[in-house]
């Protein structure tokens, strides 16, 4: 049986929620946030600044606890979450409204998926901070925060269903490394 605490919940809104936003290392570990002066920038939750980001355009806060999107249009702050409900009552949200089908609000986990993420491993930086580098983008500054290099990175998400089984929401959970197929390879006529 499931807590009330551990119920998937998909909730969004609209309003300036930076200022009083509670992100949490332990529950949404990973960050992308997307800055006008600094452009986009990967690191952990924990390290989320609002001073040094006054200026967000896109804001990703993701992990086992929930998936936050946030993004600016003009002089508007939209927001969704999708998640467990004790993650939601800690970011301090407000102005939330709760999605329901046809008056329910049963949500549940799908089928696992992953997305390739750019770049090549490269080495550590100068700071020590573990680097990629995409040659199709090569001024991105990729810094994906993972603790072992890995030669390619995946993000993966978990599909959201509602009690029809259809699928809502995407949940981002975490990076991984992509398996390296090329060893698995045939290698032709020998």
């Amino acid at each position: 049986m499931t807590s009330s605490n551990d119920q998937i919940v998909l909730y969004g809104g609209q309003g300036d929620i930076f200022a009083s936003l509670k992100l949490s290392d332990e529950t949404m570990p990973y960050l992308m946030c997307e800055t006008a002066e600094f452009g986009i920038e990967f690191g952990h939750s924990g390290d989320y600044d609002l001073i040094r980001n006054l200026l967000i355009m896109r804001l990703h806060a993701f992990g086992e606890g929930g998936d936050l999107l946030i993004r600016r249009d003009e002089g508007k702050v939209f927001w969704r979450f999708i998640g467990k409900q004790a993650v939601y009552n800690a970011l301090s949200l407000s102005n939330g409204e709760k999605y329901t089908c046809n008056g329910q609000e049963t949500l549940q986990k799908g089928d696992d998926e992953y997305s390739l993420l750019w770049g090549v491993y490269q080495g550590k930086d100068k700071l020590g901070r573990l680097r990629w580098q995409e040659d199709r983008v090569g001024k991105a500054p990729l810094t994906y925060p993972v603790s072992d290099p890995m030669k390619r990175v995946e993000i993966h998400a978990w599909q959201v269903l509602d009690a029809k089984k259809e699928i809502v929401a995407y949940w981002t959970y975490k990076l991984a490394p992509h398996p390296d197929k090329s060893q698995n390879q045939p290698q032709g006529n020998q």
